[in-house]
């Protein structure tokens, strides 16, 4: 599994100059290169692949500016964004729901302000250097950087351009133990907002598989009322999930993405069926419970249970054909969740 070590480079920092000026290079190269592809593109209708657009550029001044790998990589990183940009035509051409708008051709970085990545493969790193002061030295850029990963994990030097600085990455590979437990056995989180995270599982103590419940598009059609809108589209659940998921992977846990449509509705204590979401159905489905208050679900027979948590059990049904139950019926949950801050 390959893994980020992260130095924040602010505009005070020694080495920030220098990192700015090859940023300014790469942006140069990758407009260079970019033009020349779109030309291609609008009017000739044709694409020209990374190793055309390298033979074209190899002895142009934007190229030349930097280490010859680095210009590769900038020219690699360009080709993939015009691969995505016609995957992602491909897709919309056959579905086109699943989109905000029709894909666009990649784009300029501005002539001025614009700054591009810089990437140092491991050929790219000085391994003299490292090995007799433990620093990385990347091709070009007289600039250190510590590190406590070993030479022969590292497999390249990232630099990422911030509204506050660059942000260094120093990517490197490390080996994840599954856990050694029962593989079957789950927890479910429910993202939300005055809870952010609300999670059950069908056993207490350590899981090896984490469910996360998440809808395509829904922060665009979230429907919440005008103020928890707000609050829910502002909340960055999406690098939450990120997060977690790197989080849970370091330990041996898997990460699931699950469809979550109608979980927050149903009611779990009764058992109630969760269907899928579909738009053009005029059949509306009808649950056995409803939410009393922003924090409460009430059941068929008047039982109290916390929203969230409804919410949460429910995603782990669905995942997992309710393994809570077993034809059994259920038999415990936590109605109120214990808040943890972080």
């Amino acid at each position: 599994m390959q893994l980020v070590e992260r130095h924040l480079i602010r505009h005070q920092d020694a080495r920030f100059a220098v990192i700015d000026r090859a940023a300014f290079a790469s942006k140069n190269l990758y407009n260079q290169a970019n033009y020349q592809i779109r030309q291609a593109f609008i009017h000739e209708g044709t694409y020209l692949p990374y190793a055309a657009i390298f033979h074209r550029l190899k002895h142009h001044e934007a190229y030349c500016a930097l280490p010859r790998k680095v210009s590769n990589a900038i020219l690699i990183q360009l080709h993939h964004n015009w691969v995505s940009f016609f995957d992602g035509m491909e897709a919309y051409r056959e579905d086109p729901s699943p989109f905000t708008g029709r894909p666009k051709i990649p784009g300029y970085q501005d002539k001025t302000k614009g700054r591009f990545l810089l990437i140092y493969e491991k050929k790219a790193l000085g391994k003299r250097v490292f090995k007799r002061t433990g620093k990385l030295v990347p091709s070009g850029l007289p600039i250190e950087i510590a590190t406590q990963i070993t030479w022969e994990a590292i497999r390249q030097v990232r630099i990422v351009p911030r509204a506050d600085g660059y942000m260094l990455e120093v990517v490197y590979e490390q080996e994840i133990q599954p856990a050694a437990v029962n593989p079957q056995l789950r927890a479910a989180v429910d993202v939300g907002v005055n809870v952010l995270a609300a999670i059950t599982s069908d056993k207490p103590g350590f899981v090896p598989r984490l469910v996360i419940g998440k809808n395509p598009l829904w922060k665009q059609e979230v429907s919440m009322g005008c103020r928890n809108n707000q609050q829910f589209v502002q909340l960055p659940h999406a690098r939450f999930i990120e997060q977690l998921t790197y989080k849970a992977h370091l330990v041996g846990i898997r990460v699931i993405l699950q469809e979550e449509s109608y979980t927050s509705k149903a009611s779990f204590l009764d058992d109630d069926p969760i269907p899928t979401y579909e738009a053009n159905t005029a059949e509306k489905p009808v649950f056995s419970g409803k939410r009393v208050a922003r924090s409460w679900y009430r059941a068929r027979d008047g039982r109290l249970i916390h929203a969230d948590i409804n919410g949460s059990y429910n995603i782990l049904r669905k995942s997992n054909s309710d393994p809570l139950q077993v034809g059994r019926g259920v038999a415990g949950a936590a109605v109120l969740p214990r808040r943890l801050a972080v």
